[in-house]
């Protein structure tokens, strides 16, 4: 069995909605294939990548880089929040099926988050809870939480680091 085989084996199936921010991996909520791996890499950065089926390549989730905390919403789309630095801070939704990456946001102000430390806390279909640090740093303890309706921010996305 190759080792894409294994750690595929080895993905703990999750709830939708159930926010992860530990190393491991993470299967679809429907008990799929499709299985989600975070782990830390260079500079102890947090990546995030797609594990495929037997005998494919593991790939990278765009803009997963410095990542904070994610969950999955639905057996296709997953949402995750970063860190400013080693990736571009802020709050994504990503599409597995149409390998399509959106930046979200307050539907009061969908660009609010740009390049902010966030944490993702809680999901649901439509509202999300984040810890909000600055642009250097977030401190668990006394960072700000923020609950809202989120939206995809209008396009373009912000160019990428």
């Amino acid at each position: 069995m190759s080792v894409t085989a294994l750690l595929a084996a080895a993905c703990i199936t999750v709830a939708p909605f159930q926010v992860v921010e530990r190393d491991g991996q993470y299967r679809a909520p429907d008990s799929s294939s499709r299985c989600l791996r975070l782990f830390h890499g260079e500079a102890e950065a947090t990546y995030l990548e797609i594990l495929p089926s037997a005998g494919g390549k593991p790939s990278a989730v765009p803009r997963a880089i410095d990542i904070t905390a994610f969950a999955w919403i639905d057996a296709q789309r997953i949402v995750f929040s970063s860190s400013p630095i080693y990736g571009e801070g802020g709050l994504w939704l990503y599409d597995l099926r149409n390998r399509r990456i959106e930046e979200i946001g307050p539907s009061d102000s969908p660009a609010a988050l740009e390049y902010l430390w966030t944490e993702l806390v809680s999901v649901t279909a439509d509202t999300v809870t984040i810890r909000i640090g600055g642009r250097e740093s977030l401190d668990r303890a006394t960072a700000p939480q923020r609950t809202f309706r989120w939206v995809v921010r209008p396009r373009p996305l912000r160019a990428h680091n």
